[in-house]
C-alpha cells in the first residue's frame, strides 16, 4: 500500500544543531540525567536518523540485536495518536513484515519528558508470542454498535450502520467533543 506520508531524512540538519558534545551533555544533565547517562543519550543520538513528514517527526535508532526504536512526536506538540499512522510510520521506516509494540513501563522507568510516543521493533521475522493469529483482516465499515472506522486514506469515516460521515464529524466523535456538524459537515458550538 502507497503511504500517505512523505518522509525527508532531516538528520544532517540536527546533527549541526547538536555537534557540540559538551553542550549537549551540559543540556541532558540540567534535566536531571547523570554524566553516564547524558553521554549514553549523546551517543545514541548520533547513531539516529531522524525523518520528517507534514504531521511527524519520528526518531529512528537501531540497536544491538536488530532492534528498532521509533520515537514519534506530532509536528504541532500535541499528545493525538493515530493507530493507522502510527502502522504506517513502522511500515514505512522499518518495514511491513516487522513487528512492534508500544511499552507501558514499570513506573521506576518511566520516561515521560514530552508528547512523544516509543515503538520497540523486532528484528526482521521475529514475531511476539501475543496477538492474534488469524490472516490479515482490516475493516472499513465497523460492525459494532456505536462504533467508528475511518478509510485508509483518512477521507471518509464510516459508523457501525454503513453510512459515510464527514471525517471532521468523526475527528469530533472520537475526541468526545460537543462539536455538532451538519451532514455537509460545517461544525458549529
Amino acid at each position: 500500500m502507497m503511504s500517505h506520508l512523505q518522509w525527508t531524512d532531516i538528520t544532517a540538519m540536527l546533527a549541526e544543531k547538536h555537534r557540540r558534545p559538551k553542550e549537549y551533555i551540559a543540556h541532558c544533565m540540567s534535566l536531571g540525567y547523570t554524566r553516564k547517562q547524558a553521554k549514553q543519550a549523546y551517543n545514541e543520538r548520533r547513531d539516529t536518523t531522524v525523518f520528517q513528514c507534514d504531521e511527524y517527526v519520528v526518531h529512528v535508532t537501531k540497536n544491538d540485536g536488530g532492534f528498532v526504536k521509533l520515537g514519534i512526536r506530532n509536528l504541532d506538540g500535541s499528545s493525538k495518536r493515530d493507530w493507522r499512522d502510527f502502522q504506517q510510520i513502522k511500515n514505512d521506516l522499518v518495514g511491513e513484515e516487522r513487528e512492534a509494540v508500544e511499552l507501558y513501563p514499570a513506573e521506576s522507568r518511566l520516561m515521560d519528558e514530552c508528547n512523544q510516543f516509543w515503538l520497540w521493533c523486532l528484528p526482521p521475522g521475529d514475531l511476539f508470542p501475543i496477538g492474534v493469529f488469524q490472516k490479515r483482516n482490516v475493516q472499513h465499515k465497523p460492525g459494532a454498535p456505536g462504533s467508528y472506522q475511518r478509510d485508509l486514506k483518512g477521507e471518509e469515516l464510516y459508523n457501525n450502520k454503513g453510512e459515510v460521515e464527514p471525517a471532521e464529524l468523526g475527528k469530533a466523535k472520537r475526541m468526545g467533543s460537543r462539536v455538532k456538524a451538519d451532514r455537509e459537515g460545517e461544525a458549529t458550538e
